[in-house]
């Protein structure tokens, strides 16, 4: 035994019992239970993320200078002689453009008894797959076997241009070519244009 006196010390939780203002309140679990949420989903997020990048890498801005070229009255249009690889996105395709800068196949610019011109934009270009799988080469194809002879298909399409773009490049190309039949594809989600340029 010893003579120092005997303190009774309560426990802990007792003392938060008996004392509300002592006591963590519920809004205090909930937003630790937020917190741990949000940080779990953020590194979810983050993995799901790099492994993304990792697996299937995208070029999501398109910036290639070897591909496109300031044309005056047009703005830009594709290079002439290209054989090179894009990624807009979707996957990688090969881009092959003849001495016009027109989109042509892997079997280059096809001379045919009849000659086709298209005029369009992005749903032309089709930059998305490959050539033989755009409107154009398909055309081309079904046209060739259809007949039994050649069909020249020129396709102009450039992303981004709308109807005046349309018409200059109409009017520079019956310059030097005569087409047997021009098809114009107009998109009416945005090549409506409010005024004449």
């Amino acid at each position: 035994m010893t003579d120092l006196p005997f303190t009774v010390t309560r426990d802990r939780g007792a003392a938060w019992a008996a004392s509300p203002t002592a006591r963590p309140g519920p809004w205090r679990d909930s937003f630790f239970n937020l917190l741990i949420a949000g940080m779990a989903l953020g590194v979810a997020l983050g993995l799901a993320e790099l492994v993304v990048r990792w697996l299937a890498p995208q070029q999501l801005v398109l910036e290639r200078p070897d591909v496109w070229q300031a044309i005056d009255s047009l703005g830009w249009a594709h290079r002439p002689g290209l054989n090179t690889t894009i990624n807009t996105g979707e996957r990688t395709v090969r881009l092959i453009t003849d001495r016009d800068g027109f989109r042509v196949g892997q079997a280059g610019r096809v001379a045919g008894k009849k000659r086709i011109l298209l005029l369009g934009d992005s749903f032309v270009e089709a930059m998305q797959v490959e050539y033989e799988q755009s409107f154009a080469g398909l055309l081309e194809a079904r046209l060739a076997q259809r007949f039994k002879y050649a069909v020249a298909v020129r396709n102009t399409g450039v992303a981004g241009w709308d109807p005046p773009q349309y018409l200059i490049q109409a009017r520079r190309t019956l310059d030097r070519d005569r087409p047997d039949l021009v098809v114009v594809a107009v998109y009416l989600g945005n090549d409506v244009v409010l005024k004449r340029i």
